[in-house]
């Protein structure tokens, strides 16, 4: 069975406001203990 992991945050107009998940998710992948970590934002981020 693979396991996945994912973040949650509000999300910012500012992309600088967005860095923070985007670096927790970057720091979890290198620790392959998950298939899959992906960051997700409710409102206000531009799509990846």
């Amino acid at each position: 069975m693979k396991t996945g992991v994912i973040l949650i945050s509000h999300g910012s107009k500012i992309s600088s406001g967005n860095e923070g998940l985007l670096k927790i998710a970057d720091m979890l992948r290198a620790m392959n203990r998950w298939d899959m970590v992906e960051p997700a934002f409710l409102q206000l981020a531009k799509p990846g």
